[in-house]
């Protein structure tokens, strides 16, 4: 017995729909896991990473903030953020929406920040001593301010040290009460984090002001592999510093996280 035209098509809107059920399912974003720190104290190995940027992450949670310590020895990644800014994006409702987000370091001028960044030292090194830039930009919906770390009341903390061989390690802690305004209890659901680094314009003379001599570590520093870090963390994957022609590195990586509980 032949099928009905009936059947037929809803054979084919079975299908249909199964096909974007299995699509819909592999496009989800991924669920980190995100640990329970107090005042960000004492945070675990890194549990999320880009290996292509060289970039690692721990996600953490008290009931009053939210942590991020990021890490990297990728030379094209650190000068990235040092003069375009890492932005870091938070959506409550688990989607993709950027109107809550945090740029840290922000500058409109970022030909001068290298003077910010940087001062002479004693010489005991021979080299430069590395300034932690002081703004960030922070945005939630119409709501916008600038950041100054020297403003002892701001419940923002941000930070970027770099250590003797050039890792790069980046902190920030963000109120839970400025992703949603109840804060902590109001967050129940799996919220999304996108880590995303502005790419230069074209024409903007980026590159030329980012050539490799005016790196941010001193010497060459052959790093490859892991190495161990305080607290068992291991070192991102970046190979010898690399100074041939900067190429700007694509970072766009966005994931599901749920606040952890004491």
């Amino acid at each position: 017995m032949k099928p009905t035209r009936i059947q037929y098509l809803l054979s084919i809107s079975l299908i249909i729909t199964s096909l974007t059920f299995i699509l819909d399912g592999c496009s989800k974003k991924p669920i980190e896991k995100s640990y329970w720190s107090k005042n960000g104290q004492s945070l675990p190995s890194y549990t999320g990473n880009d290996k292509k940027a060289g970039l690692e992450w721990t996600i953490a949670n008290d009931n009053k903030y939210l942590f991020l310590s990021l890490e990297t020895n990728n030379r094209q990644v650190e000068r990235m953020i040092m003069f375009r800014g890492l932005t870091l994006y938070l959506d409550a409702s688990g989607k993709k929406n950027k109107d809550t987000y945090l740029r840290y370091p922000y500058m409109k001028d970022p030909s001068n920040l290298l003077r910010e960044m940087h001062s002479q030292n004693d010489g005991e090194d021979q080299g430069r001593s590395f300034q932690s830039p002081l703004t960030a930009y922070w945005r939630h919906g119409d709501d916008d301010m600038i950041l100054n770390s020297a403003m002892q009341h701001s419940k923002f903390r941000y930070h970027i040290t770099m250590d003797s061989l050039g890792f790069m390690e980046y902190q920030v802690r963000i109120p839970l009460n400025r992703i949603a305004n109840s804060g902590y209890k109001s967050l129940t659901q799996p919220i999304s984090i996108g880590i995303v680094i502005r790419q230069p314009e074209s024409g903007s003379g980026f590159r030329a002001r980012l050539r490799p001599e005016g790196g941010f570590a001193d010497g060459d520093g052959d790093r490859g592999g892991y190495g161990d870090r305080d607290g068992g963390r291991r070192r991102p994957e970046g190979g010898n510093r690399d100074r041939s022609r900067f190429q700007p590195v694509n970072v766009n990586v966005w994931f599901l996280t749920q606040l952890a509980q004491p």
